[in-house]
């Protein structure tokens, strides 16, 4: 799927689709932590975490910072 040109995606939505495509494997137990979804300036908050209502816009003039874990079998 080509996503250029999109400008709706948000931190929020990052961590979530990366959650959607690590339940994709059956052996996906779950999230380690909260995901740290973020660009700009919230990707120097310690441990920030993306709300639904206030998440930023992933863009590409920005470095995009995501760091999450997941637990498997």
């Amino acid at each position: 799927m080509n996503h250029e040109g999109r400008t709706d995606i948000s931190e929020h939505d990052g961590a979530m689709k990366l959650q959607a495509f690590r339940a994709e494997h059956k052996l996906y137990k779950g999230n380690s932590f909260a995901a740290i979804s973020s660009i700009g300036a919230n990707a120097a908050i310690v441990h920030y975490k993306p709300d639904e209502k206030t998440a930023s816009i992933i863009n590409n003039k920005e470095i995009y910072l995501l760091d999450s874990g997941g637990q498997y079998l």
